[in-house]
């Protein structure tokens, strides 16, 4: 049984829309969506689709978002599929699965790459943190298999926790000096994923960028499963991604529209009934 996870809010909910729509059309086999939407959820999220199930929770820590991510882990499933909202699904993540067993399947983040020091630093973090070696995951889409993840959330959570008091982890990984700090900061929870697998037995494989390609180092998307924008490049990304797949038929051309800034001052100058209807529009191309 697969199960596709998000944890998101309303803030991102178009990004979350194009990741689902691309994972619906993409092919790939799996028996539910479930949805961990932090915060109130939005009265028009209604799916037609019975795999999809949004689930209203609470921020475990309003000032660091991305620690909800954890949540993930809570799905009762033998395959877990975790997607960022700023990923697109182009060909089915079955190819990904299909003969292999292990426990975890992840791509290695690409700040290690031919990095002497940031590799000292990592290393640095697991002997404090972890008690195996296991690379330093991105954790914008990975899978576990076998169950293997339920058990895991608290720990994830914990170590995100002691990793956001710490300032040596995020800061020395992913940046230097102050001006990087805030930057940074972000990382703690993909840091800490890592240091939780580092914690368990689990066995795992790598992806590679076929299977999880990273717009941030613009790689190419043709022929990939996974394309990761990276939320700071989505604008500059989604354009023509969601052009050439045509993720939302008739209301693509308003779509693209709507990740470009100009697109948010027309809606403050004219009033938020259109983007209302836009997004409702949206929701009836998710349920055809």
């Amino acid at each position: 049984m697969i199960e596709v996870v998000y944890v998101c809010n309303q803030k991102y909910e178009l990004e979350l829309f194009a990741s689902i729509r691309s994972l619906i059309l993409s092919g790939t086999s799996f028996t539910g969506i479930t949805i961990f939407c932090v915060g109130k959820v939005p009265n028009y999220w209604k799916f037609i689709d019975t795999r999809i199930k949004v689930i209203q929770v609470n921020s475990k820590r309003p000032d660091f978002f991305l620690i909800n991510k954890s949540y993930a882990l809570s799905v009762h499933t033998e395959t877990l599929v975790y997607l960022d909202s700023d990923t697109l699904v182009l060909l089915p993540i079955d190819r990904i699965i299909s003969g292999c067993d292990l426990d975890f399947i992840g791509r290695p983040d690409s700040i290690l790459s031919d990095r002497a020091e940031k590799t000292m630093v990592w290393r640095t973090l697991l002997n404090k943190h972890g008690r195996n070696e296991v690379p330093y995951f991105n954790s914008g889409f990975f899978i576990f298999q076998n169950g293997s993840h339920l058990g895991l959330e608290k720990t994830w959570e914990e170590i995100t926790e002691s990793l956001l008091a710490d300032d040596y982890s995020a800061n020395n990984l992913h940046g230097t000096g102050s001006d990087t700090k805030a930057l940074s900061r972000h990382y703690n929870e993909q840091i800490g994923l890592s240091l939780a697998l580092a914690n368990s037995d689990l066995t795992y494989a790598k992806m590679s960028k076929t299977d999880h390609a990273y717009g941030w180092k613009n790689e190419p998307h043709s022929n990939r499963i996974v394309y990761h924008t990276g939320s700071p490049h989505y604008i500059r990304l989604s354009d023509s991604l969601q052009l050439e797949y045509n993720l939302f038929g008739k209301n693509q051309p308003v779509f693209t529209q709507r990740m470009n800034p100009l697109f948010t001052k027309r809606i403050k100058r004219y009033g938020s009934c259109l983007y209302r209807k836009f997004k409702q529009d949206l929701i009836r191309t998710l349920n055809q």
